[in-house]
């Protein structure tokens, strides 16, 4: 929760988008973001990582509308792709967050 409120005070203004790199190598999340006002910025957080890498985009005022409502430390997130909707797991709490859509 810290690393994405710390990246979305870094975020544009306008899209309150923050990028969710998946970073298997690494074994973490980096959460990366970039507004015109402050500039650029990054963080990551430990991850335990199955499947491919991948990036993917939300607004993170509705990432952290969850995030802040949940107690427990390890969440678990279903990513398909970056442009699908991701299910976050915890105990018998699930939740879909829908990303932003790339600009192409």
């Amino acid at each position: 929760m810290r690393a994405v409120r710390l990246m979305g005070d870094v975020s544009n203004a306008e899209t309150r988008s923050v990028n969710v790199l998946v970073d298997r190598g690494e074994g973490r999340l980096r959460i990366i973001a970039s507004g015109a006002e402050i500039g650029d910025g990054d963080t990551w957080v430990p991850a335990e990582i199955k499947g491919d890498e991948v990036q993917i985009s939300f607004n993170h005022v509705y990432l952290l509308d969850v995030l802040k409502v949940l107690t427990d430390e390890k969440i678990t997130l279903c990513i398909r792709d970056a442009e699908s909707p991701v299910r976050l797991d915890v105990g018998d709490f699930t939740h879909l967050i829908m990303p932003i859509k790339p600009r192409g």
